[in-house]
């Protein structure tokens, strides 16, 4: 049998904050991942965070890789910067 390898089965709460940002127009990972993983964090008290940028898709380009940049830099000095 081959193990699940899958970030979700290795959750604890040790785990630090995390941050998630997923488009809801991603082709090749659907939006749900993000949704599951966010409540298996939450699960394990984890400090967590989804955004969904509308009309995002795989790799965020243009104004998305802004919003996504932009949310990144401002969780990494809330959690990081401390």
């Amino acid at each position: 049998m081959i193990p699940m390898m899958s970030p979700i089965t290795h959750v604890d709460s040790n785990d630090p904050p995390v941050l998630l940002i997923h488009g809801d127009a991603d082709p090749l990972v659907h939006v749900t991942h993000s949704h599951a993983m966010l409540a298996t964090l939450k699960k394990f008290d984890v400090l967590s965070e989804l955004i969904v940028i509308s009309g995002g898709k795989h790799g965020f380009g243009g104004e998305n890789a802004k919003i996504a940049n932009a949310a990144r830099l401002a969780w990494f000095e809330k959690h990081l910067n401390q």
